[in-house]
């Protein structure tokens, strides 16, 4: 029943299944012994207000707030064949919130054409792998779901969970096809939910950001959102996993902590595409998810690191190190 109610957890048990059964990734136990050391010496967690675009209480209301997240993240997936990045995107959204609030609406992805919606983004975004049109459904289905089960409202999507991190991450999953990251391996059906985990966690802080802000301030129906949350946050959003994609593999393959096969590290490095949902993809992601998971409960109690801090740790490193790190493996998908 826990499972049922907290998705993450299918995650972690998905994860250890994994690399049980992996024949292409391989963990190097002492290499993780030795990252978990790095670790202790390394663990600076920039704050997420301080380490991206992301926007705050002074940019827009606490309903524009909580819809760019999902805008954002319904929309962050597969840039590398533009060679561009998560800020990128960030830039280019709350460029379009602002000049144009109303692009961002029910009423407009009811009615904007396939090719008006590639105009807009194609000079941004230029679509190489023609994703677009999946993007254009994506946002769809989001807003279509909010207007008939949330009365047009994100905020209330949010109160309907009442600010607990499993709930949000279940409603997302059950409601957007697109969220719901999952395949089948050797037989068995294993879970990631990269994108609506990392939606989860980007809410949670910018909520709580949110809320320091414009805590003094709170009138109408944003005070009585605020008077419902918890200003530690979502309840159990440590059970969260990382956010499984491909920067983070690439930076714990550059410390050998995951090792690849002879034939998986020559297409790796090889910069040749591997398929989406094949048994190569699903070692890599699970790798990563089991080995964060480990470094989580390594790390001592004066520096305890939840499998996100680590996640953005290692983020961080590998978009600092792109240049002089291994290559990362190359999926076209619409879950990272």
């Amino acid at each position: 029943m826990e499972e049922f109610m907290n998705p993450s957890l299918r995650v972690r048990k998905s994860a250890r299944f994994i690399v049980q059964h992996s024949s292409h990734v391989r963990i190097n136990e002492q290499k993780l012994h030795e990252l978990s050391a790095w670790l202790s010496q390394n663990h600076k967690y920039d704050e997420f207000s301080e380490s991206s675009q992301h926007p705050t209480a002074n940019d827009f209301d606490l309903e524009s707030n909580i819809k760019f997240f999902f805008v954002v993240d319904s929309l962050n997936f597969c840039f590398w064949p533009n060679s561009m990045e998560y800020e990128d995107l960030i830039a280019y959204i709350k460029k379009i919130f602002k000049e144009e609030p109303s692009f961002f609406s029910f009423d407009n992805f009811m009615k904007i054409g396939e090719q008006d919606f590639i105009q807009k983004f194609e000079g941004f975004l230029k679509d190489q792998k023609k994703q677009l049109p999946e993007r254009l459904r994506i946002l769809r289905d989001l807003f279509c779901f909010i207007e008939t089960k949330h009365a047009g409202s994100f905020a209330q999507l949010i109160l309907s969970t009442n600010f607990h991190a499993g709930h949000l991450l279940k409603t997302i999953i059950d409601n957007l096809t697109n969220f719901q990251d999952h395949c089948v391996f050797k037989g068995r059906q294993v879970f990631f939910y990269k994108r609506a985990q990392i939606l989860t966690a980007d809410l949670n802080e910018a909520l709580k950001d949110y809320l320091k802000l414009r805590k003094a301030t709170l009138t109408g129906k944003e005070r009585d959102f605020f008077d419902k949350f918890p200003e530690s946050g979502f309840t159990n959003v440590e059970k969260l996993t990382c956010f499984a994609d491909y920067r983070v593999p690439q930076v714990l393959n550059e410390f050998g902590v995951v090792e690849y096969s002879e034939s998986l590290a020559s297409r790796v490095y090889g910069l040749k595409e591997i398929e989406s949902g094949s048994e190569e993809e699903c070692e890599i992601r699970a790798a990563m998810i089991y080995v964060v998971e480990r470094l989580s409960e390594l790390s001592e109690s004066s520096f305890k690191l939840s499998d996100i801090q680590i996640d953005w740790i290692f983020w961080q490193y590998g978009e600092k190190n792109l240049a002089t790190i291994k290559p990362f493996h190359r999926v076209v998908t619409i879950y990272y």
